[in-house]
């Protein structure tokens, strides 16, 4: 699982950027890797995190179709 790295606080605003990233990217799956550390943090998503998640989602199903 990807670690971030010390000196970058692991807030709401870091990980939306990530996970956004990777979606930009085509990965996905990092993406919802990424997601569920946050969770596992107790960082609390907002709607940018959704849309950037969702956004991930529909790029893995349209590669899985």
């Amino acid at each position: 699982m990807m670690q971030i790295r010390r000196g970058c606080e692991r807030n709401v605003i870091t990980y939306s950027s990530l996970i956004s990233a990777c979606e930009k990217a085509g990965r996905w799956e990092l993406a919802l890797d990424l997601f569920g550390e946050m969770h596992r943090e107790g960082c609390k998503p907002n709607v940018v995190t959704y849309n950037s998640l969702i956004a991930a989602c529909a790029q893995g199903m349209l590669l899985l179709t």
